[in-house]
Parts: structure tokens; C-alpha cells; sequence
């Protein structure tokens, strides 16, 4: 029973894997079939192309040849000069450009050098005397390569140059009205300045009714006035501070200054020194006094302890830098 199953189902079983396999080998060989189509055309367009620039090579090679023929040398010479002049004339436009950009000078003078060296290479075929057609295609081709960066280059700049007039006007417009600007703050400036100094000047002590004279001193310790020098013993000068409502308060040194007929300062032999727009000054004496901004009668007094001469002594008095009195007194 056994052998006989066995023998009915063993016929069928490789005819089963059969089966599976065959549309395996039919994608194959229709990958095969296509994979050789792909190749057989590429190789086929290959020969083609490669056959159209041999061709093309040809052409271009009996170009050339029939182009020296027509030429001759005398062609050749001219179309060579032609070239030269060309070139010369690209670098002297180089020459004239003009730009503050780095990378455009640096790429103009790499074109200049391409130049030149192609100027040397057509005056080297020269001087060979070789008259070659084909290098002077070269050179051609590439003379009008670069003539279209220079172009290119030439619009570029003109481009940039254009673009800095236009930001060199609107930076001096703003130039200008930071000058308006600088000009309007140096009038208030000296607006404020002039009123400063006006206040300043306003704020200052002003006196009226100066006056000074030569005194002589008794034994009992009064004193009188004297119109002889050798009876001075004490010299007087008394005015009034006027009151001030701007003036600042508090003490005030005020010195006097008595000048000699003979143009010298009188003092004790030590001066006191003051400040003065420009330097400093001798005073005969200082006394200080408290001011309130009202006004304030005050006499100054210098002891004279030396003889003095007759002839006429002047007194100036100053406070805080400036004078602000002054008056003038003759001894006999």
C-alpha cells in the first residue's frame, strides 16, 4: 500500500518545482535581453558621436589648411598684427579702469598678466618666423574670451562706481547735517558761554566813590589828612561795595595796589600776591570782609613805614581777579 502511494505522487513533484522556477528564469533572460539592448546602444551612440567629432576635427584641420592657403604668410602677418594691436589696446583699457575693490583690481591684474603673456607668446611665433594658423586661432579664441571678462568686469565696475557716488552723496549729505548739527551746538555753546560770562561779569563787585589820601599820625593816635610826603605816615583809601543780588556771598579778600610815582609797587618788603587774568599781581595790603549783597562802606589802610617821594601815587583795588576800583592821590 505504501509503495503503491509512492509511486503515484514521486512523477509529480519535480514537475511542481519546475513550475516555480520558470518565471524566475524568464525575468532573467528578459533582464539579460535589456541590459544587452542598453549596452548595444550606448556603444552604438558612442561611435556615432565619436565619429561626428573626428569629423568635426577634419573639418576644423581642413579649415585651417585652406585658411593658410588663402592667407599665405602676408595674410598671416596681418591677421597676427591685428591680434598684437588687439591685445595692446585690452591692456591699455585695463589701464584706465579704476575701483576701490580689492578683489576686482586683483582679478584685472590677473587678466593683465593673461594678456602679456599671450603678447609674448604671438611675438615669440614672430620672431621664429613660423607662421602657424592654428595658434593663431588659439590666440584668437582666447583674446575674445577676454575680451568678454573684461566686459564683464568694465560693467562691474561701472556698476560699483556708480554705487559709491551714490553713498559718497548721501555720507556727505549726513556730513552736512552732522556739521549743521556740530554748528548749532557751537552757537549755544558759545550762546551759554556768552551768557556765563555775562553772569560772571554781573556776579562781580562793582564800589563807587573811591577815594585816597596820605595821613598823618599824632602821638595821641589820631590822624589827620596830609598833602607832604614826608608827613605820610599811613596811606587811606575807602569806597563803598555796591549791593549785588547776583553777587555770591561770604568772604571777599580785597587788596590794594599803590603805585609809586616811580612806577613801583609800595609794600613791607613781603607782597602779597593775587591772581590776575594772565598771571599774578603785587598788593600793597589785603583785608577780608564778609559780603551779604548789600552795600558795604569800607576804607583800606597801608602803613607807611619808609619815606616816601612826592609826586602822584595811584591805588587800584581788586577782588577775585578783577579790579574794581580805582583812584589816584598827589603828595608835595
Amino acid at each position: 500500500m505504501t509503495n503503491s502511494s509512492f509511486s503515484e505522487n514521486s512523477p509529480t513533484s519535480p514537475l511542481k518545482e519546475r513550475k516555480k522556477r520558470d518565471p524566475l528564469y524568464i525575468t532573467l533572460i528578459i533582464i539579460l535581453i535589456g541590459a544587452l539592448s542598453l549596452c548595444a546602444y550606448q556603444w552604438s551612440h558612442f561611435s556615432n558621436l565619436k565619429e561626428v567629432c573626428a569629423i568635426e576635427n577634419q573639418n576644423l584641420n581642413s579649415y585651417i589648411k585652406e585658411m593658410e592657403a588663402d592667407l599665405g604668410s602676408s595674410g598671416l602677418d596681418l591677421m597676427s598684427t591685428d591680434l598684437r594691436e588687439n591685445l595692446q589696446a585690452m591692456l591699455e583699457q585695463m589701464d584706465t579702469l579704476q575701483t576701490d575693490n580689492q578683489d576686482m583690481l586683483d582679478s584685472i591684474s590677473g587678466q593683465k598678466e593673461r594678456v602679456t603673456a599671450l603678447m609674448v607668446e604671438l611675438e615669440d611665433m614672430r620672431k621664429s618666423g613660423k607662421r602657424d594658423a592654428r595658434t593663431i586661432y588659439k590666440l584668437r579664441k582666447e583674446t575674445e574670451t577676454l575680451r568678454k571678462v573684461m566686459r564683464f568686469q568694465v560693467h562691474k565696475i561701472d556698476s560699483l562706481n556708480k554705487m559709491n557716488i551714490q553713498y559718497r552723496g548721501e555720507i556727505e549729505d549726513q556730513l552736512a547735517t552732522i556739521s549743521l548739527k556740530d554748528n548749532k551746538i557751537k552757537d549755544l555753546t558759545d550762546v551759554k558761554d556768552g551768557l556765563a560770562e555775562k553772569v560772571n561779569i554781573g556776579s562781580r563787585l562793582m564800589t563807587s566813590g573811591a577815594k585816597a589820601d596820605a595821613l598823618r599820625v599824632r602821638s595821641s593816635g589820631s590822624f589827620k589828612e596830609t598833602p607832604r610826603a614826608k608827613s605820610t605816615n599811613m596811606i587811606r583809601a575807602c569806597f563803598t561795595i555796591m549791593a549785588n543780588p547776583i553777587a555770591v556771598v561770604g568772604d571777599k579778600i580785597i587788596y590794594m595796589r599803590i603805585i609809586s610815582p616811580e612806577g613801583g609797587v609800595l609794600n613791607d618788603g613781603n607782597p602779597e600776591l593775587f591772581g590776575v587774568e594772565g598771571g599774578q599781581m603785587e598788593a600793597s595790603v589785603k583785608r577780608v570782609v564778609n559780603y551779604q549783597k548789600e552795600n558795604m562802606d569800607l576804607c583800606i589802610f597801608y602803613d607807611v613805614e619808609n619815606e616816601i617821594n612826592a609826586g602822584e601815587y595811584i591805588v587800584k583795588i581788586f577782588c577775585e581777579g578783577s579790579e574794581i576800583a580805582s583812584t589816584a592821590f598827589s603828595l608835595k
